[in-house]
Protein backbone atom coordinates (compact mmCIF):
# COMPACT_ATOMS: atom_id res chain seq x y z
CA UNK A 1 0.00 0.00 0.00
CA UNK A 2 2.75 2.53 0.93
CA UNK A 3 5.43 1.94 -1.91
CA UNK A 4 7.33 5.46 -0.87
CA UNK A 5 7.13 6.83 2.55
CA UNK A 6 9.07 10.16 1.86
CA UNK A 7 7.10 10.73 -1.31
CA UNK A 8 3.87 10.40 0.21
CA UNK A 9 5.43 12.85 2.83
CA UNK A 10 5.54 14.99 0.00
CA UNK A 11 2.29 14.34 -1.49
CA UNK A 12 0.15 14.35 1.69
CA UNK A 13 1.88 17.01 3.88
CA UNK A 14 2.46 18.85 0.69
CA UNK A 15 5.42 21.29 -0.24
CA UNK A 16 3.01 24.06 -2.29
CA UNK A 17 1.95 27.40 -0.05
CA UNK A 18 -1.77 27.22 1.14
CA UNK A 19 -1.20 30.18 3.32
CA UNK A 20 1.26 32.82 4.02
CA UNK A 21 2.40 34.76 7.50
CA UNK A 22 4.36 38.15 6.53
CA UNK A 23 6.98 39.06 8.33
CA UNK A 24 6.01 39.88 11.82
CA UNK A 25 6.55 43.58 13.59
CA UNK A 26 6.13 42.26 17.03
CA UNK A 27 9.23 40.21 16.39
CA UNK A 28 11.62 43.07 14.99
CA UNK A 29 13.54 43.21 18.66
CA UNK A 30 14.77 39.51 17.78
CA UNK A 31 18.22 39.09 16.46
CA UNK A 32 17.07 36.93 13.26
CA UNK A 33 20.87 36.61 12.43
CA UNK A 34 21.87 35.67 15.86
CA UNK A 35 18.88 32.75 15.12
CA UNK A 36 20.39 31.38 12.48
CA UNK A 37 23.82 30.99 12.75
CA UNK A 38 23.10 28.98 15.78
CA UNK A 39 21.17 26.80 13.64
CA UNK A 40 24.08 26.61 10.80
CA UNK A 41 27.03 26.52 12.86
CA UNK A 42 25.86 24.33 15.62
CA UNK A 43 23.07 22.29 14.25
CA UNK A 44 22.57 21.92 10.51
CA UNK A 45 26.76 22.09 9.78
CA UNK A 46 27.60 19.68 12.54
CA UNK A 47 24.64 17.09 11.93
CA UNK A 48 25.71 16.85 8.12
CA UNK A 49 29.47 16.53 9.42
CA UNK A 50 28.44 13.98 12.14
CA UNK A 51 26.30 11.89 9.46
CA UNK A 52 29.23 12.50 6.80
CA UNK A 53 31.63 10.79 9.10
CA UNK A 54 29.49 8.13 10.10
CA UNK A 55 28.33 6.76 6.44
CA UNK A 56 32.27 7.02 5.77
CA UNK A 57 32.71 4.76 8.85
CA UNK A 58 30.27 1.86 7.21
CA UNK A 59 32.01 2.61 3.64
CA UNK A 60 35.24 1.30 5.28
CA UNK A 61 33.38 -1.71 7.30
CA UNK A 62 31.84 -3.00 3.65
CA UNK A 63 34.65 -2.65 2.35
CA UNK A 64 36.33 -5.25 4.64
CA UNK A 65 33.36 -7.22 4.58
CA UNK A 66 33.13 -7.33 0.82
CA UNK A 67 37.19 -8.14 0.06
CA UNK A 68 36.32 -10.81 3.10
CA UNK A 69 32.77 -11.89 4.02
CA UNK A 70 33.02 -12.91 7.11
CA UNK A 71 30.99 -13.30 10.31
CA UNK A 72 32.59 -10.72 11.76
CA UNK A 73 33.06 -8.24 9.11
CA UNK A 74 29.57 -8.56 8.08
CA UNK A 75 28.90 -7.93 12.14
CA UNK A 76 30.72 -4.85 11.53
CA UNK A 77 28.95 -3.45 8.74
CA UNK A 78 25.85 -3.99 10.47
CA UNK A 79 26.96 -2.08 13.88
CA UNK A 80 28.43 0.98 11.23
CA UNK A 81 25.03 0.90 9.41
CA UNK A 82 22.75 1.28 12.73
CA UNK A 83 25.15 3.81 14.28
CA UNK A 84 24.84 5.69 10.81
CA UNK A 85 20.88 5.48 10.60
CA UNK A 86 21.06 6.81 13.80
CA UNK A 87 22.75 9.60 13.72
CA UNK A 88 21.51 10.55 10.03
CA UNK A 89 18.25 11.29 11.94
CA UNK A 90 19.99 14.34 13.36
CA UNK A 91 20.42 15.98 10.05
CA UNK A 92 16.80 14.66 8.27
CA UNK A 93 15.42 18.03 9.34
CA UNK A 94 17.35 20.21 7.00
CA UNK A 95 15.84 18.75 3.44
CA UNK A 96 16.53 22.27 1.91
CA UNK A 97 18.77 23.89 0.48
CA UNK A 98 21.68 21.41 -0.61
CA UNK A 99 19.29 18.92 -0.05
CA UNK A 100 16.79 20.08 -2.24
CA UNK A 101 17.52 18.35 -5.36
CA UNK A 102 16.19 19.41 -8.68
CA UNK A 103 14.24 16.32 -9.19
CA UNK A 104 14.64 14.66 -5.70
CA UNK A 105 15.94 15.48 -2.22
CA UNK A 106 18.47 14.01 0.03
CA UNK A 107 15.86 12.90 2.27
CA UNK A 108 13.88 10.97 -0.61
CA UNK A 109 17.49 9.60 -2.28
CA UNK A 110 18.86 7.72 0.96
CA UNK A 111 16.06 7.50 3.19
CA UNK A 112 12.89 6.18 1.83
CA UNK A 113 11.25 3.41 3.36
CA UNK A 114 9.93 0.48 3.38
CA UNK A 115 12.20 -0.98 1.01
CA UNK A 116 10.38 -2.87 -2.05
CA UNK A 117 12.45 -5.97 -1.98
CA UNK A 118 10.94 -7.91 -5.02
CA UNK A 119 12.38 -4.77 -7.25
CA UNK A 120 15.14 -4.93 -5.46
CA UNK A 121 16.36 -8.16 -6.40
CA UNK A 122 14.81 -7.63 -9.71
CA UNK A 123 17.65 -5.53 -10.14
CA UNK A 124 20.38 -6.81 -7.98
CA UNK A 125 19.78 -9.56 -10.54
CA UNK A 126 20.24 -7.12 -13.81
CA UNK A 127 23.46 -5.79 -12.61
CA UNK A 128 22.41 -2.54 -13.19
CA UNK A 129 23.77 -0.12 -10.42
CA UNK A 130 23.90 3.26 -11.83
CA UNK A 131 20.94 4.69 -9.70
CA UNK A 132 19.45 6.50 -12.62
CA UNK A 133 15.82 5.45 -12.05
CA UNK A 134 13.52 7.00 -9.64
CA UNK A 135 13.13 3.88 -7.61
CA UNK A 136 14.00 5.24 -4.54
CA UNK A 137 12.87 2.24 -2.76
CA UNK A 138 16.04 -0.06 -3.57
CA UNK A 139 18.55 2.00 -2.01
CA UNK A 140 19.23 3.89 0.64
CA UNK A 141 19.61 3.04 4.20
CA UNK A 142 16.69 0.83 4.33
CA UNK A 143 17.73 -0.79 1.01
CA UNK A 144 21.63 -1.65 3.20
CA UNK A 145 19.57 -3.06 6.32
CA UNK A 146 17.44 -5.33 4.45
CA UNK A 147 20.73 -6.61 2.79
CA UNK A 148 22.40 -6.95 5.74
CA UNK A 149 19.76 -8.13 7.66
CA UNK A 150 17.54 -10.59 5.84
CA UNK A 151 17.88 -13.50 8.05
CA UNK A 152 20.35 -14.93 10.07
CA UNK A 153 23.66 -13.84 9.65
CA UNK A 154 24.28 -17.35 8.64
CA UNK A 155 21.65 -16.98 5.72
CA UNK A 156 22.98 -13.63 4.97
CA UNK A 157 26.17 -14.38 4.51
CA UNK A 158 25.02 -17.51 2.24
CA UNK A 159 23.33 -14.82 0.26
CA UNK A 160 26.05 -12.98 -0.69
CA UNK A 161 27.06 -13.29 -4.28
CA UNK A 162 29.39 -11.22 -6.63
CA UNK A 163 26.18 -9.50 -7.38
CA UNK A 164 24.94 -8.36 -4.20
CA UNK A 165 28.48 -7.66 -2.33
CA UNK A 166 28.44 -5.03 -5.68
CA UNK A 167 25.31 -3.76 -5.18
CA UNK A 168 25.44 -3.50 -1.43
CA UNK A 169 28.93 -1.36 -2.43
CA UNK A 170 27.83 0.60 -4.51
CA UNK A 171 24.43 1.43 -2.37
CA UNK A 172 26.78 2.29 0.47
CA UNK A 173 28.93 4.79 -2.04
CA UNK A 174 25.67 6.54 -3.22
CA UNK A 175 24.61 7.34 0.36
CA UNK A 176 28.70 8.80 1.03
CA UNK A 177 28.59 10.97 -2.04
CA UNK A 178 24.95 12.36 -1.51
CA UNK A 179 25.56 13.22 2.30
CA UNK A 180 29.69 14.61 1.02
CA UNK A 181 27.85 16.93 -1.09
CA UNK A 182 25.18 18.73 1.01
CA UNK A 183 27.74 18.57 3.80
CA UNK A 184 30.27 19.99 1.83
CA UNK A 185 27.66 22.92 0.24
CA UNK A 186 26.92 23.64 4.01
CA UNK A 187 30.55 24.03 5.10
CA UNK A 188 31.25 26.37 1.99
CA UNK A 189 29.37 28.72 0.42
CA UNK A 190 25.90 27.97 1.61
CA UNK A 191 26.29 28.59 4.79
CA UNK A 192 26.62 32.26 4.13
CA UNK A 193 23.84 32.52 2.10
CA UNK A 194 21.20 31.02 4.55
CA UNK A 195 22.47 33.14 7.44
CA UNK A 196 22.43 36.57 4.98
CA UNK A 197 18.95 35.80 4.23
CA UNK A 198 16.97 36.69 7.56
CA UNK A 199 13.40 37.13 6.12
CA UNK A 200 10.39 34.93 8.06
CA UNK A 201 8.84 35.25 4.26
CA UNK A 202 8.08 32.57 1.54
CA UNK A 203 12.05 31.93 0.36
CA UNK A 204 13.69 33.39 3.48
CA UNK A 205 16.07 30.58 5.61
CA UNK A 206 13.91 31.10 8.55
CA UNK A 207 10.89 29.82 6.65
CA UNK A 208 12.74 27.36 5.04
CA UNK A 209 14.14 25.69 8.58
CA UNK A 210 10.80 26.12 9.67
CA UNK A 211 8.73 24.40 7.57
CA UNK A 212 11.32 21.31 7.10
CA UNK A 213 11.51 20.83 10.42
CA UNK A 214 7.74 20.71 10.82
CA UNK A 215 7.76 18.34 8.05
CA UNK A 216 9.98 15.96 9.43
CA UNK A 217 8.15 16.13 12.50
CA UNK A 218 4.90 15.19 10.97
CA UNK A 219 6.29 12.61 8.74
CA UNK A 220 7.73 10.87 12.22
CA UNK A 221 4.27 11.08 13.52
CA UNK A 222 2.85 9.52 10.57
CA UNK A 223 5.33 7.34 8.77
CA UNK A 224 7.60 5.90 11.67
CA UNK A 225 4.66 5.41 14.01
CA UNK A 226 1.60 6.17 12.55
CA UNK A 227 1.07 3.85 9.33
CA UNK A 228 3.12 0.60 10.73
CA UNK A 229 0.22 1.10 13.95
CA UNK A 230 -2.68 0.75 11.66
CA UNK A 231 -3.73 4.17 11.69
CA UNK A 232 -3.80 5.72 7.97
CA UNK A 233 -6.55 5.87 6.17
CA UNK A 234 -7.91 2.58 4.75
CA UNK A 235 -5.70 0.99 6.64
CA UNK A 236 -7.54 -2.41 8.66
CA UNK A 237 -4.55 -2.96 11.10
CA UNK A 238 -0.76 -2.83 12.24
CA UNK A 239 1.55 -2.99 8.98
CA UNK A 240 5.05 -3.50 10.89
CA UNK A 241 6.87 -3.97 7.64
CA UNK A 242 6.21 -0.58 6.65
CA UNK A 243 8.58 0.65 9.85
CA UNK A 244 11.44 2.26 9.18
CA UNK A 245 14.46 0.15 9.64
CA UNK A 246 12.07 -2.90 9.76
CA UNK A 247 15.51 -4.94 8.97
CA UNK A 248 17.43 -5.12 12.00
CA UNK A 249 14.74 -4.40 14.28
CA UNK A 250 15.89 -0.96 15.84
CA UNK A 251 12.90 1.38 14.63
CA UNK A 252 12.31 2.66 18.57
CA UNK A 253 15.78 3.65 18.43
CA UNK A 254 14.99 5.89 15.33
CA UNK A 255 12.23 7.13 16.57
CA UNK A 256 13.57 8.57 19.93
CA UNK A 257 16.57 9.94 17.67
CA UNK A 258 14.62 11.70 15.50
CA UNK A 259 12.71 13.56 18.15
CA UNK A 260 15.58 14.61 20.14
CA UNK A 261 16.22 16.23 16.99
CA UNK A 262 12.80 17.90 16.75
CA UNK A 263 13.41 19.12 20.08
CA UNK A 264 16.92 20.53 19.61
CA UNK A 265 15.82 22.61 16.73
CA UNK A 266 13.27 24.06 18.83
CA UNK A 267 15.27 24.56 21.80
CA UNK A 268 18.50 25.66 19.11
CA UNK A 269 20.47 23.45 21.21
CA UNK A 270 23.41 20.83 19.53
CA UNK A 271 23.57 17.40 19.63
CA UNK A 272 26.41 18.01 22.12
CA UNK A 273 24.20 19.91 24.25
CA UNK A 274 25.16 23.24 23.33
CA UNK A 275 22.59 26.24 24.00
CA UNK A 276 21.66 28.90 21.96
CA UNK A 277 19.29 30.71 19.77
CA UNK A 278 15.98 28.75 18.94
CA UNK A 279 12.78 29.02 18.11
CA UNK A 280 11.81 29.11 21.97
CA UNK A 281 13.90 32.26 22.07
CA UNK A 282 11.66 33.70 19.63
CA UNK A 283 8.63 33.40 21.10
CA UNK A 284 10.16 35.11 23.80
CA UNK A 285 10.59 37.81 21.82
CA UNK A 286 6.74 38.10 20.63
CA UNK A 287 3.70 39.42 22.82
CA UNK A 288 1.96 36.16 24.28
CA UNK A 289 4.80 34.53 23.13
CA UNK A 290 5.79 33.15 26.18
CA UNK A 291 2.67 31.50 27.66
CA UNK A 292 2.92 29.89 24.04
CA UNK A 293 6.69 28.81 25.08
CA UNK A 294 5.37 27.55 28.19
CA UNK A 295 2.75 25.77 26.77
CA UNK A 296 4.57 24.32 23.84
CA UNK A 297 7.60 23.08 26.13
CA UNK A 298 5.06 20.89 28.35
CA UNK A 299 3.39 19.69 25.21
CA UNK A 300 7.35 17.94 24.18
CA UNK A 301 7.51 16.04 27.47
CA UNK A 302 3.84 14.78 26.86
CA UNK A 303 5.11 13.48 23.73
CA UNK A 304 8.68 12.18 25.41
CA UNK A 305 6.71 10.43 27.75
CA UNK A 306 4.38 8.20 25.37
CA UNK A 307 7.53 7.87 23.49
CA UNK A 308 9.50 6.69 26.56
CA UNK A 309 6.27 4.62 27.16
CA UNK A 310 6.74 2.35 24.31
CA UNK A 311 8.28 -1.21 25.18
CA UNK A 312 11.87 -1.23 24.80
CA UNK A 313 13.10 -3.86 22.37
CA UNK A 314 11.39 -4.40 18.70
CA UNK A 315 8.50 -2.27 17.82
CA UNK A 316 7.27 -5.11 15.23
CA UNK A 317 6.62 -7.61 18.39
CA UNK A 318 5.11 -4.50 19.84
CA UNK A 319 2.96 -3.85 17.12
CA UNK A 320 1.96 -7.84 16.65
CA UNK A 321 1.25 -7.75 20.06
CA UNK A 322 -0.04 -4.66 21.85
CA UNK A 323 0.25 -1.58 20.14
CA UNK A 324 -1.70 0.58 22.34
CA UNK A 325 1.53 2.63 23.32
CA UNK A 326 2.16 3.39 19.94
CA UNK A 327 -1.15 4.57 19.49
CA UNK A 328 -1.21 6.85 22.44
CA UNK A 329 2.03 8.28 21.67
CA UNK A 330 0.42 9.02 18.04
CA UNK A 331 -2.09 10.52 19.21
CA UNK A 332 -0.25 12.95 21.74
CA UNK A 333 1.97 13.62 18.42
CA UNK A 334 -0.99 14.67 16.82
CA UNK A 335 -1.76 17.10 20.08
CA UNK A 336 0.78 18.70 19.59
CA UNK A 337 1.03 19.58 16.26
CA UNK A 338 -0.94 22.73 16.62
CA UNK A 339 2.06 23.89 18.99
CA UNK A 340 4.26 23.82 16.04
CA UNK A 341 2.29 24.27 13.06
CA UNK A 342 -0.75 27.14 13.52
CA UNK A 343 0.35 28.77 17.07
CA UNK A 344 3.76 29.35 16.36
CA UNK A 345 3.23 30.77 12.68
CA UNK A 346 0.57 33.27 14.13
CA UNK A 347 2.91 34.52 16.93
CA UNK A 348 6.33 34.76 15.49
CA UNK A 349 4.86 35.27 11.65
CA UNK A 350 6.87 32.64 9.29
CA UNK A 351 5.68 31.84 6.32
CA UNK A 352 3.82 28.00 5.58
CA UNK A 353 5.20 26.83 2.67
CA UNK A 354 3.49 23.43 3.14
CA UNK A 355 -0.47 22.01 2.56
CA UNK A 356 -2.12 22.49 5.76
CA UNK A 357 -4.94 19.75 5.48
CA UNK A 358 -3.89 17.07 8.43
CA UNK A 359 -6.76 18.19 10.08
CA UNK A 360 -4.71 19.91 13.38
Amino acid sequence: MIKNSISIILLTIGIFACKKSEDSTVSSSFDHTAFLVNAADNIIVPSYSNALASVKDLETATASFSSDPTDVNLENVQTKWKAAFVVWQSASPFNFGPADGTLKSLQELIATYPINTSLTETIILGEDYSFKDFNLDTRGFSAIGYLIHNGSNEEVLASFDRNRITYLTAIVADVVTRIDEVTTAWQGAYRDVFVSNTSTSAGGSISFYYNQFVISYESSKKYKLGFPAGLGAGQSGVQPELLEAYYGEFSLELVKAHFTAIENVWYGKSSEGKNGSGFDDFLEAVDGGAELKSQTISSLQNVRTKINAIPEGSLVETLNSDPSSVTSTVEEMQKHTRYFKSDLTTKIGIAITFSDGDGD
